[in-house]
């Protein structure tokens, strides 16, 4: 038997690959420099409530003893973008202050993980576990593309570019635990919906079960309200999955629906054991009584707007320039706006179901909240990507239409120029100090200021400013590259080649009769 593996053809579809994967991983790595450089951008202690998460990850890691008693120790410059990040002084210890810390807010699963990044300072595991959680985000990214089937994968890619800035990206470059909230969340629905919508049991399939249930594990693992977020996707993707009309489903579709009702149940399961016991803990003794029933109404409706156009980074400290909360909103409505294009039963019923439970959701957490002062929208960052990504579903099994290069390209720039700005902010909040005027957008100058800066990384060999180049150019040019290769990522789905009817046997001819 001739061996096919040198062969001309066998050649040319390892070069097709090839070319094929360059240009991906090329991707990859501009997002990962992009995200480094928010890693970069803010000192010890910059992400909300990380006096605490710090000191967790170090108990966990046996390095410390957490004790209720005492006073949390958090970052100096919380609440006033004037004062830099140069009063910051936890980042030299060998470990951080493990007073007044209570245990059990959270799922272990996040600490157990980043416990494995402590280094000898402080500092050094902050920078490591920003590392770990960026790292990751990339990771998921590429795996939730990859394994969702092909007229997916344009809305997955879609939906991260678009829900991404500036909240997602600060969030994915953090040591919060809402980095694996949002980045679980935003990644198993594609794979799954491709589950549910497939045919056969087969290796792929597998490997699409094996990605989903390790996304829902980090979601569940870092946070209590993932539970929620979890439940109300996995009803609509069921929604979806199950055919309209629904007479027409079959027994395949429904042994399937059994996956989403194991996430269902063990989304239940982390809700009935964490959610409880922080709900207790956080109830302030000067709760408000109840919150009126306009602001209710308001804010259940207002809060995924306020993720776009209201935006605020670090402790809610650090604003986010007027034109970049403009770039972002409008890119993200034109793209939803441009998913709505194709509408059908199955996609009007999921939008219909996932909108209907996220509002009640909402209009309960509002309700019900002991303090609506500190109802951060970042809690709720996790299904801006969801409601993104089932506005953009195509139809299943056809060949998406997407946007055209020139509406890709300015999708593409608006974010791009949404991240530059916000990253830029960020840097000059803590490298010198923001103006007092919230309105007011930071400046290049404030990175080149005369000098060394106020505060910086010592053991990094770029500056603030290279740092914002290089960030900036980096997601630049990956969100234009990305967009640009939907149309190669987003084919038609791979049907099964039509069986040919069995010929018929060939029958003997009939003799001619010849006349009388």
């Amino acid at each position: 038997m001739s061996d096919e593996r040198g062969s001309p053809s066998h050649r040319r579809s390892r070069t097709h690959r090839r070319k094929r994967i360059a240009p991906i991983l090329g991707i990859l790595a501009l997002l990962w420099l992009a995200l480094a450089a928010w890693a970069f951008s803010s000192p010890v202690g910059s992400s909300p409530d990380d006096g605490y998460h710090i000191a967790m990850i170090y108990c966990d890691a046996g390095a410390l003893e957490c004790t209720r008693e005492g006073t949390r120790v958090d970052a100096c410059y919380r609440f006033d973008p004037a004062i830099p990040g140069s009063c910051e002084a936890t980042g030299a210890l060998s470990r951080p202050p493990g007073t007044g810390v209570i245990s059990g807010w959270y799922p272990p699963l996040y600490y157990a993980a980043s416990s494995l990044m402590v280094g000898d300072t402080v500092a050094q595991t902050t920078i490591f576990v920003r590392l770990l959680n960026l790292t990751l985000a990339v990771a998921v990214l590429a795996g939730s593309v990859a394994l969702s089937r092909p007229s997916l994968r344009g809305a997955v890619a879609l939906s991260w570019l678009v829900a991404s800035v500036p909240m997602g990206v600060f969030v994915f470059a953090s040591i919060n635990p809402s980095a694996w909230a949002v980045m679980g969340i935003a990644g198993f629905w594609g794979p799954l919906l491709s589950f549910l919508t497939g045919d056969g049991w087969t290796r792929l399939s597998l490997a699409r079960l094996a990605f989903v249930q390790v996304t829902v594990l980090m979601a569940l693992g870092s946070r209590s309200e993932p539970p929620i977020y979890i439940g109300v996707t996995v009803v609509a993707l069921s929604v979806f999955a199950v055919g309209w009309p629904l007479h027409r489903t079959t027994a395949a579709q429904l042994r399937r629906l059994l996956v989403p009702a194991v996430l269902g149940l063990q989304a239940l399961l982390a809700l009935m054991v964490f959610t409880p016991a922080k709900q207790s803990a956080e109830r302030s003794p000067d709760a408000t009584a109840a919150v009126a029933p306009w602001r209710v109404l308001t804010e259940s409706l207002g809060t995924p707007s306020r993720l776009l156009a209201d935006p605020l980074l670090g402790w809610l400290d650090t604003p986010v320039p007027p034109l970049a909360r403009a770039a972002v909103t409008g890119a993200f409505v034109a793209a939803c706006l441009i998913g709505l294009g194709t509408l059908y039963a199955r996609k009007v019923w999921a939008l219909v179901v996932f909108g209907g439970l996220t509002w009640a959701f909402l209009l309960y957490i509002w309700a019900t909240a002991s303090s609506p002062n500190r109802m951060q929208p970042r809690y709720f960052l996790p299904l801006l990507f969801v409601l993104a990504g089932l506005a953009l579903l195509p139809r299943l099994g056809l060949r998406p239409r997407w946007p055209s290069p020139v509406q890709s390209l300015l999708l593409a720039l608006a974010v791009a120029l949404a991240n530059a700005l916000s990253l830029l902010n960020n840097l000059v909040r803590y490298v010198s100090g923001l103006d007092s005027d919230p309105a007011s957008p930071a400046s290049p100058g404030g990175l080149a200021a005369a000098g060394e800066p106020s505060w910086w990384w010592q053991s990094l060999p770029l500056s603030p400013t290279a740092v914002w180049w290089l960030g900036s150019i980096a997601f630049t040019l990956a969100a234009v590259a990305a967009v640009l290769l939907l149309p190669a990522w987003s084919r038609g789905d791979r049907r099964p080649p039509a069986v040919a009817p069995a010929p018929r046997p060939a029958t003997a001819p009939m003799p001619a009769t010849r006349p009388a």
